[in-house]
């Protein structure tokens, strides 16, 4: 009986994960997408994923120059997705070809039905607008 009991456990946290996991999946490939679009140099499309009003914190020309990767990230894993009403957290690192490691957080905030970056931090790399109205 205990067995069954712990085996019904088991099997409901097991289903949970993957149905947490599946809600969130979405955030994580517009963190990949982001990164993508930088690995291969499509700044303008890299920075068009920022909110408008980010944009105002950071000049196009001030985007390409500390966000233009020198070397190829080879890797990506987000290890934490958190979704809260209309702003979802996405955690992780990024390899790069030569060796170097990045903690990586990225906060996307949905504005008319559409996904932006509210803030970004690539370690050394950060990106906060302060007094923002959601």
């Amino acid at each position: 009986m205990v067995y069954k009991i712990i085996i019904g456990i088991v099997i409901f946290i097991s289903f949970a994960g993957i149905l947490g996991y599946s809600f969130t999946k979405k955030y994580s490939k517009l963190g990949d997408t982001f990164i993508t679009l930088l690995n291969e140099h499509k700044m303008q499309e890299a920075y068009a994923m920022f909110r408008p009003e980010l944009q105002k914190v950071i000049p196009f020309i001030d985007f390409e120059t500390n966000f233009k990767f020198t070397s190829k990230v080879v890797d990506i894993s987000w290890n934490s997705r958190e979704v809260e009403n209309n702003k979802a957290t996405i955690k992780g690192k990024l390899i790069f070809e030569n060796g170097d490691k990045f903690s990586t957080e990225i906060i996307f905030f949905k504005e008319n039905s559409q996904w932006k970056i509210l803030e970004i931090d690539i370690s050394p790399i950060s990106v906060v607008q302060k007094n923002i109205t959601e």
